[in-house]
């Protein structure tokens, strides 16, 4: 078995090369949507949507708010945005769901909720090819320094770990 120093270097060296990918694909997406069409719409719906499922689990304490304990199962909720927007499509007009091709995973629940408020006027991004193929934003500016800040600390670290091991 190799030593601990070699195996965190190997960590950290593949954290590296997954966040330098990560910011990559950042800039695929954006140059793949760089030709799209910018188009007036409109937000109709959006708000924050709340699910909940019972889970099997030990019974122990928990100090966690998002879960219930009752007896064996747990009751997990979970939240997530709902966004509907309408746009020019032909001689009508299209609805779309998409916030963009990472999802909104990353990006804090008010901000959605503040940027996207029902009734605001938006830009939306439209497919010329597929006009009803649409995003609400191209690039993640802040999505790409992270994961390319992250993945040259993280390649950093492995390769000098890996130089000192």
């Amino acid at each position: 078995m190799p030593p601990p120093i070699v195996i965190a270097s190997w960590v950290f060296g593949a954290l590296g090369v997954y966040f330098l990918c990560r910011a990559l694909l950042v800039i695929f997406y954006w140059l793949k949507t760089s030709s799209w069409l910018a188009v007036p719409g409109r937000v109709l719906v959006c708000e924050k949507k709340f699910s909940s499922d019972y889970q099997s689990v030990e019974p122990r304490h928990n100090d966690d708010f998002s879960t219930h304990r009752d007896g064996e199962f747990a009751l997990k909720v979970t939240s997530s945005i709902h966004i509907v927007y309408e746009y020019p499509l032909g001689e009508g007009v299209g609805n779309g769901k998409v916030i963009d091709y990472f999802g909104a995973a990353e990006v804090p629940t008010w901000y959605l909720l503040r940027r996207y408020q029902a009734g605001k006027e938006v830009q939306v991004y439209q497919d010329p090819t597929h006009p009803s193929r649409t995003v609400l934003s191209r690039f993640s500016p802040a999505r790409f320094l992270v994961s390319a800040l992250a993945g040259v600390v993280f390649g950093y670290l492995g390769f000098m770990l890996s130089a000192i091991s």
